[in-house]
């Protein structure tokens, strides 16, 4: 992640990171030390907003996970994503009508890169 925003992205910058699909729910407490989620603290470190994107392990099908992120990332082109803030997404297992967005705790996000 941090070679594709300071390389590739050294001539324009990127609006938005999307980090995932994991395999399996990053939930709870050390959810920032999942690397899905913290590829997109890493970017949102460097100002670029950002989602992760994971997946319960149970009857995996990441193609209802990319639809549901796909309709998340086009609503971002059409309204500003919240400044400062990392969302994390997690799909339930075979379905996107349980999916819960919410933003990572600031205590994670504060201090230096």
């Amino acid at each position: 992640m941090s070679f594709g925003l300071g390389v590739i992205g050294s001539d324009e910058l990127f609006d938005l990171v999307v980090s995932g699909i994991n395999r399996g729910a990053n939930v709870g407490n050390v959810s920032h030390l999942s690397g899905t989620v913290g590829a997109a603290m890493r970017a949102q470190y460097l100002g670029v907003p950002s989602i992760a994107a994971s997946q319960a392990s149970e009857d995996l099908d990441t193609l209802v996970s990319a639809r549901f992120i796909a309709r998340l990332v086009d609503r971002y082109r059409r309204e500003v994503p919240p400044e400062g803030t990392l969302v994390s997404v997690n799909v339930p297992a075979g379905e996107s009508r349980g999916v819960r967005i919410r933003p990572m705790g600031e205590s994670y996000l504060a201090g230096n890169p």
